[in-house]
């Protein structure tokens, strides 16, 4: 069989269709709804033009409908291009002329606040997720629930090198630039996020950061490893702490804010976290003091990522047993085993350039 992502996630389906996937919005979907409604809106793509090589855009946020589009992408053989709602319209117009996208799927109210219409930039198609923004009849957009055309659904064959997916990093220094990624690197990467994530069957996870960036490669490690995805739209302290306790979480991905804003909970010692084995941190430095009282707080269960949107997530990691040598806790970890990584800094000391080399 060749390595190829959409080959993994659609044979991950089939074989778990019988457990719990995604909770989310106070819904709870299995796997076979996630099949069966991912094969519904690839048909119905499928009928409206949309085929194998096609860029089609996902301007969403955390959502079940997220879930769904993504492996309907995977099962056309299409090229998903994120967009995440922090992107300036400036950008979202841009970067849907650069990928010549044909298609996007949007929440209603991202739609509402583009200054333009998209349809300008070249889309043929664009879909409306239902969500707290109000009709726009400046923007003309056909309901999402429209093109779930019930019935199986034929995947499309994907070779490891074609495209899979282009992603946009922050472009700090002028435009974001789009990084191409494919099938066969993306199968990769999700190798890494098992390893050096500890993903495993039975765990809960929990994702608050939104799935266009670095939480949409932990969703998909997870439902590959069969697990349980519990999807925030956005975070909230207590509605954290409550649904860690209520779902049984084992695994979550915070920022550093994220973890000083759980240790401020007044109430953080009335819920109970003794579920949670891996709490994995990323995207920005963190206060030695403030993850030395996480580690008091939460135990020796945190893992530091280090990675950028040329090689997600994974470049480098501290593990959960190097949280317990106080001397590494500035240390960003060592490369993963997908990893090959080296420094201009001389002898290792003082500032350089950090120079990665991995299949994805």
């Amino acid at each position: 069989m060749e390595l190829t992502l959409s080959q993994l996630l659609i044979t991950a389906l089939g074989r778990y269709h019988g457990r719990l996937a995604v909770h989310a919005a106070g819904r709870s979907w299995t796997y076979r709804e996630l099949d069966e409604q991912s094969d519904a809106l690839a048909s119905g793509l499928r009928k409206a033009g949309i085929e194998k090589g096609q860029v089609v855009a996902l301007y969403l946020r955390n959502c079940v409908e997220y879930v769904i589009s993504d492996l309907a992408l995977l099962k056309l053989g299409a090229i998903k291009v994120p967009l995440n709602e922090y992107q300036s319209q400036g950008d979202v117009s841009y970067i849907l002329r650069d990928t010549g996208a044909l298609a996007m799927i949007a929440h209603q109210s991202l739609i509402n606040q583009l200054s333009a219409d998209p349809m300008g930039e070249g889309l043929q198609l664009l879909l409306s997720v239902p969500d707290t923004g109000e009709s726009n009849s400046r923007i003309k957009a056909r309901q999402w629930v429209e093109f779930l055309q019930p019935g199986t659904f034929a995947p499309a064959m994907t070779d490891p090198e074609d495209t899979a997916m282009i992603a946009y990093t922050g472009g700090t220094t002028g435009r974001p630039k789009g990084v191409v990624q494919t099938q066969k690197s993306l199968a990769v990467n999700l190798f890494a996020h098992i390893v050096a994530g500890e993903i495993t069957a039975s765990d809960v996870m929990m994702l608050v950061t939104p799935l266009p960036h670095s939480a949409g490669y932990h969703l998909q490690a997870c439902l590959l490893q069969g697990g349980q995805v519990v999807l925030a739209n956005h975070f909230d302290p207590a509605t954290c702490c409550e649904d860690i306790q209520l779902f049984g979480v084992t695994w979550i991905f915070l920022v550093p804010t994220m973890i000083y804003r759980l240790l401020d909970q007044a109430d953080l010692a009335s819920y109970n976290h003794q579920s949670i084995r891996t709490i994995v941190y990323g995207a920005a430095p963190i206060s030695a003091s403030r993850l030395v009282k996480a580690i008091e707080y939460w135990g020796r269960c945190f893992i530091q990522l280090y990675g950028q949107t040329e090689c997600p997530n994974f470049i480098t990691a501290l593990t959960k047993e190097d949280h317990g040598n106080a001397d590494l806790l500035g240390s960003c970890g060592k490369a993963v085993p997908f990893v090959e990584l080296a420094t201009t800094a001389l002898n290792g000391e003082g500032s350089g350039e950090i120079i990665v080399r991995s299949p994805y």
